[in-house]
């Protein structure tokens, strides 16, 4: 399946606050670690949102079917935001200041677009809206129960056949949609053929999984996110995952994004980095004029560098 960019409302760049060590590892090897999202800053926000979408069937019922056996994946993302000059997002993620942010075209060809065309990520704008949230969870629910009333064989989303339903057409439901092809490789905990009955409900717990990553509370509306998301099936041993310890002292699993790329995928692994800009410090130019020299040495002469356009400056 092709991801088509246009899903999250044409966006054609997005920006990552780091410190400028990190922004120095992310040019020099050409990757960015993607972490575990139960690590993240919001720990509640996979909780939250799975509570949100259990609530929709029967508390009988959910028992019946079992909780934890529902859960299908560990989440590995890295966030992005809409705003390329943000103060709030200065003192949180760039180093108090004193680090960077770098922009990413995601129109042009590279490591993004050849993850996203081979069904290795997702990329999606984060939702803060409750209303919106519990309108895409009651559609995730009127899917599956159109799944089981279609009675589909195994076989038919590996064949990249349309599904005949009519849906509306919001972003993430039509991800949600054509992501349903993800589950055919858990058949043998979920098999979905024409032989055994399909619940609704089983169904809709799939389904609904893929919204987990995506959903925040409305309080860090303003970094206006964008996350990249990468599903790996729990249980199922993966060499890919390393493991790092965070400034919180926590053992957090993460994986390069170039370690995504599949063998058999052809495609750009560059990075789509068009700019940098420096954050507000009393040595602000000096970084500039080094990074200028250190992309000039990796021979990365289309990669902008300038000074942040607002004046706060930190200790």
């Amino acid at each position: 399946m092709n991801f088509i960019f246009e899903d999250i409302n044409g966006l054609k760049k997005c920006y990552h606050y780091t410190s400028l060590k990190a922004c120095y590892d992310i040019i020099n090897t050409n990757d960015l670690w993607m972490s575990d999202i139960r690590y993240l800053n919001d720990y509640q926000e996979i909780i939250s949102c799975k509570n949100r979408a259990l609530h929709k069937i029967d508390r009988n019922r959910r028992k019946r079917i079992g909780n934890e056996d529902a859960d299908l994946f560990d989440y590995y993302a890295i966030s992005f935001s809409r705003r390329d000059d943000s103060l709030s997002q200065w003192r949180n993620y760039a180093d108090d200041n004193h680090g960077v942010c770098i922009e990413f075209d995601l129109t042009k060809d590279g490591l993004f677009k050849t993850l996203l065309e081979n069904g290795n990520l997702m990329l999606q704008q984060i939702l803060y809206d409750k209303e919106k949230v519990n309108k895409i969870i009651e559609n995730c629910y009127q899917i599956a129960g159109i799944i089981c009333d279609k009675r589909f064989p195994s076989d038919f989303l590996r064949t990249g056949k349309n599904i005949d339903i009519e849906c509306p057409k919001d972003s993430l439901l039509s991800i949600l949609t054509w992501r349903v092809s993800m589950y055919l490789e858990m058949e043998r905990k979920f098999p979905l053929n024409s032989s055994k009955p399909l619940m609704q409900d089983e169904v809709y717990l799939k389904l609904s999984q893929l919204l987990y990553p995506f959903v925040k509370d409305k309080c860090y509306s303003e970094e206006e996110e964008i996350r990249l998301v990468h599903n790996k099936f729990k249980n199922r041993p993966y060499s890919y995952v390393q493991h790092r310890i965070s400034n919180l002292n926590i053992i957090v699993p993460f994986v390069n994004m170039q370690s995504l790329v599949p063998k058999s995928a052809e495609g750009n692994r560059k990075l789509p980095i068009t700019k940098i800009i420096v954050g507000s410090s009393v040595n602000d130019r000096r970084i500039v004029q080094s990074l200028k020299t250190f992309l000039s040495h990796k021979q990365l002469y289309d990669i902008k560098v300038v000074k942040s356009k607002i004046t706060y400056v930190s200790k």
